[in-house]
């Protein structure tokens, strides 16, 4: 939970929680405009968090063709513009790329 959260947020977590025990932090329903992605950031995107979410990140950026460094860049440009926080895990950025992102993967990738 971001330390700017407003009370609206936070009590709907705390109700979430004693729901069923859990909160997930993105709401897509949040009304956020969506920010296009480049399609070196929709790439990195599909494989880091839908294709190849075990995989480590040096990996995945094996699979890709490109430098960890250059996939560590465009996963944290993708993150930006869904005004995800940088300390979220990959697990919650996952559910809100899913959430938000359109799963048709273009046929240009190629790995």
């Amino acid at each position: 939970m971001p330390e700017t959260a407003t009370l609206p947020v936070l009590l709907a977590a705390v109700k979430s929680i004693a729901a069923d025990g859990i909160h997930l932090p993105f709401d897509p329903a949040s009304g956020r405009n969506f920010v296009p992605l480049t399609s070196a950031e929709e790439v990195a995107a599909n494989a880091y968090f839908l294709r190849d979410e075990e995989m480590p990140r040096i990996e995945v950026a094996k699979r890709l063709g490109i430098a960890d460094s250059t996939l560590r860049n465009q996963l944290a440009s993708v993150r930006r513009k869904l005004g995800i926080p940088p300390q979220a895990s990959r697990t919650a950025v996952s559910r809100r790329y899913r959430a938000t992102v359109r799963q048709a993967v273009p046929s240009r990738q190629s790995v």
